[in-house]
């Protein structure tokens, strides 16, 4: 299991998140599409023959030639090995200072853009949104760079560094995780606490499995997975059930509890779906393709807005952005062709990836670190773009780029601390 652990990783978001959801929605399957008419209001077209051939070959081809070329690539790979002589050079102190140095100046970026005081925004649907919109004009790209990925990254590390043995010290040395997590909370959005469990949890499981240990127990994962769904149900439903509860809306308890946990399915299985839909509706139809997107650095023009297309024809009278699996966006890019191609070269880049971090010995914090943010970014794909899951202020380059910085800076230093010595020994 270990070998396909980013592939498994990929299907299991995409399946739960975007698979199961599109298919109750396209095929009508009741409560379900009811309840999300209901709650999400959002426009869902009826496509045509051609069209649901067209859906299913992105909805299941792309992810199956994924798994294809990610399969490829650990089989031509398989005997590659590495050895590495260089590391992080970073104790658990040393992780435990630049965790409150990193997270001291997101609480000062929160604070800046106002975060503290609409704290209560959290119990109405109306105020979260003004919330997180006032935040969003107040915070620069690299805060929340810091808030979004460096924090999570650098409490893992803190995580991973300990050496605890006792219930008690497991505890006490999961507190930046839990500090971490809270912080998302601050900037009044869901995904990003989420993400932040999804990030440090895989870091940890690379920890574990890059150094030959068992693969976390079903338990421990089942854990995670459960307080990771709980987490994102309470913020669904707070904004949207307390102000019922507490304000002069003449409805009982029971039908409060009922309207939430349908709202709540809704959110969880629904939440994709619509726009998956909506892109084969859409794209070349109502809207020409784009050119594939190779990145800033390769294209001609303004970047693609589809997100922006897909959510105007949703939501018209409604601004903002609909985010979809990657093998949706490369169809808006070029057809199903495009979106089958591109999947299986995306795919086969992951497994040589993780290939190459299961083959080398040594540098363990190090691939830990770079194998838990393949494995979170492998996730992400199933909810993004490969744009966003990229460069975005949320995407995986900035871990990456920060987990190789700090490398050679701890080498930088350690070496120079190491010379030092030496030259006083051989003064002495």
């Amino acid at each position: 299991m270990t070998r396909w652990l980013p592939l498994f990783s990929f299907l299991f978001g995409y399946i739960a998140l975007s698979g199961i959801g599109s298919l109750l929605l396209l095929w009508g399957i009741e409560p379900f599409y009811t309840s999300f008419a209901t709650f999400a209001g959002a426009y869902v077209p009826v496509l045509s023959a051609d069209g649901t051939t067209t859906f299913f070959i992105v909805l299941i081809g792309s992810p199956v030639l994924f798994a294809a070329g990610y399969w490829a690539s650990t089989i031509l790979l398989r005997s590659a090995s590495l050895t590495l002589h260089f590391d992080i050079k970073i104790t658990h102190r040393g992780c435990i200072f630049l965790f409150l140095a990193l997270i001291g100046t997101a609480l000062l970026s929160l604070a800046r853009g106002g975060a503290f005081e609409h704290l209560s925004a959290w119990t109405s649907f109306s105020q979260f949104l003004g919330s997180r919109n006032q935040l969003f004009d107040a915070i620069s790209f690299p805060e929340f760079v810091n808030i979004y990925s460096l924090v999570p990254t650098v409490a893992a590390l803190t995580l991973i560094t300990s050496r605890s043995q006792s219930l008690r010290e497991r505890a006490v040395h999961s507190i930046p995780a839990m500090l971490a997590v809270a912080l998302q909370l601050l900037l009044f959005q869901k995904m990003p606490a989420l993400m932040a469990i999804v990030l440090m949890g895989a870091i940890w499981m690379g920890s574990k499995v890059l150094s030959g240990d068992p693969i976390p127990s079903k338990r421990r994962v089942a854990a995670l997975a459960a307080i990771s769904i709980a987490l994102y149900l309470a913020m669904v439903i707070v904004p949207f059930a307390l102000p019922k509860l507490t304000g002069r809306h003449n409805v009982s308890v029971s039908e409060v509890a009922y309207t939430s946990a349908g709202y709540a399915g809704s959110s969880i299985l629904m939440r994709l779906a619509p726009g998956l839909i909506n892109y084969v509706a859409v794209f070349p139809n109502k809207h020409p393709f784009y050119e594939i997107d190779l990145g800033p650095w390769f294209r001609r023009g303004a970047a693609p807005d589809e997100a922006a297309v897909i959510w105007s024809e949703m939501y018209p009278t409604m601004a903002g952005n609909s985010a979809a699996p990657m093998n949706f966006v490369f169809y808006s890019q070029g057809g199903a062709v495009v979106s089958l191609i591109a999947s299986a070269i995306v795919g086969a880049a992951i497994g040589a990836l993780w290939q190459i971090a299961l083959g080398c010995i040594g540098a363990h914090l190090l691939r830990s670190a770079l194998g838990g943010i393949l494995i979170a970014f492998s996730f992400h794909l199933s909810i993004d773009s490969l744009r966003n899951s990229v460069i975005v202020s949320y995407g995986y380059a900035w871990p990456v780029l920060f987990v190789l910085a700090v490398t050679v800076i701890s080498l930088i230093f350690s070496r120079s601390t190491t010379s030092g010595a030496s030259s006083s020994n051989i003064a002495t």
